[in-house]
């Protein structure tokens, strides 16, 4: 499976920026969810260290960057990058033209800005996705989301959201969920973003499965955004004009190895499915990997914290934009949009803005 490539210029982070000790527990942005037993506190004291440290270059160019943390800082620890030199970069796949591959830069060295726009090839940038609560997100059985799935549109309603399975597991994670589980996101990312060696032995650029581990416990222990106080006006509204055809509001996890994220009803907005919703004629793909139109439903909680830039590419700047943005499946929603009254179009936005 091919990682997705995080192009860094600069990690100019210092690991003491983020790593402070055992973090507080109480669901703000960056900190672990309610209820860990000591283990689970201690593992993701562990991992957030090593998800902050530097690594050294040894003598040879990162892939990409020397931290976790340059890529998920904003607005705070496991967040997303608005840099616009944050961003990956992605080629035709000319054995699939209808597909994306990952183009990495393996002669780049730290704080080099290879990241103007390349003089060849067909590509886009992306924006890394901020990573709060996405444990929770790996806890939803796959029933739940597969009842959401209608890759023929049956029901004719214009939306066909799919599940991608990847080696027998619905892939979850990335923009176009081509990642199953945190685990497989995390080792690809150690060793395609940094070049680390994950195995046994010594070694400065080496991280034993332990380290991995323990990084891998900390992404999935870490606090959703809260919402603001919903206001039910501008829910109505999110309701009525058909964004929650996708962006489902609630989902439910089931059994997990953590208890903290074991059968608890979540508030995502999104239902984990890919959709057809860029620009052009809509393509109805039931089979294969995502299109070059199909992205996964972004989880909108916490959006209004968390804040732009939007879109995969980080080229939408305000959320009114990345609404109106919206084509192929969610084409008759966005025109709804398009014609409600100000205060109406407010009455949304104000509610998106409060997730």
């Amino acid at each position: 499976m091919k990682s997705v490539i995080f192009l860094i210029f600069g990690a100019g982070l210092a690991a003491t920026q983020f790593d402070t000790g055992p973090a507080t527990v109480g669901g703000r942005l960056g900190q672990a969810v309610e209820g860990l037993t000591p283990e689970e506190q201690t593992a993701f004291s562990t991992g957030r260290r090593l998800f902050s440290k530097i690594w050294s270059a040894e003598g040879k160019a990162f892939f990409n960057s020397s931290s976790c943390v340059s890529c998920h800082s904003e607005p705070n620890f496991g967040g997303f990058s608005a840099s616009p030199f944050n961003h990956v970069f992605f080629v035709e796949d000319k054995k699939n033209p209808g597909g994306m591959s990952t183009f990495s830069w393996l002669e780049q060295n730290n704080g080099r800005l290879v990241g103007q726009r390349l003089p060849f090839g067909d590509y886009e940038v992306r924006k890394p996705q901020q990573l709060y609560g996405i444990g929770l997100l790996e806890a939803v059985p796959e029933s739940e989301i597969l009842k959401a799935a209608d890759p023929n549109d049956m029901n004719e309603d214009g939306i066909s959201g799919r599940a991608l399975m990847i080696d027998g597991k619905i892939g979850r994670f990335g923009w176009k969920a081509n990642v199953p589980t945190i685990s497989d996101f995390t080792k690809g990312a150690f060793k395609a973003e940094i070049g680390l060696t994950i195995g046994k032995g010594t070694g400065t650029n080496l991280l034993t499965e332990d380290g991995v581990n323990s990084v891998v416990t900390m992404t999935r222990l870490l606090a959703p955004p809260r919402a603001k106080a919903i206001e039910e006006a501008g829910k109505k509204m999110f309701d009525t004009v058909g964004c929650a055809s996708c962006h489902t509001p609630q989902l439910r996890t089931g059994d997990s190895t953590l208890s903290a994220l074991k059968n608890k009803l979540i508030e995502p907005y999104s239902d984990m499915l890919l959709h057809d919703v860029a620009r052009g004629k809509p393509t109805l793909t039931t089979t294969g990997p995502a299109n070059r139109r199909e992205y996964r439903t972004a989880p909108l909680w916490g959006i209004g914290r968390i804040s732009g830039p939007y879109f995969h590419d980080g080229s939408t700047k305000t959320l009114e934009e990345a609404v109106d943005r919206h084509e192929g499946e969610a084409l008759s929603i966005r025109d709804k949009y398009r014609k409600l009254s100000a205060s109406d179009k407010k009455l949304l936005l104000d509610f998106l803005k409060g997730l």
